[in-house]
């Protein structure tokens, strides 16, 4: 194992990224994680809702998300800004 990466299973996470002002998570999808920004803003963080969905360290963590972009213009080529995936370790 790398230096910097856990030893123990992901209890709880985070992902992250930026998008347009006025985009938002299709709210007809019905996802196994929680909605904590929805992107109105132009961040969106979802994060996993309760400790039955741990990862292991260093293994990809898929999400499905469908964004309802203000414009076609402003979704451009759909490229994910800023993504970034993080533990949380605070309670």
């Amino acid at each position: 194992m790398g230096a910097g990466v856990a030893r123990h299973r992901v209890v709880r996470w985070e992902i992250l990224f930026d998008v347009p002002a006025r985009t938002r998570i299709n709210p007809q999808e019905s996802p196994w994680f929680e909605v904590i920004e929805d992107g109105t803003d132009g961040s969106v963080v979802i994060a996993t809702p309760d400790d039955a969905h741990t990862i292991e360290p260093g293994a990809p963590l898929t999400v499905a998300v469908q964004l309802l972009y203000p414009s076609r213009h402003e979704a451009g080529d759909g490229t994910l800004r800023n993504l970034r995936c993080t533990e949380v370790t605070r309670p």
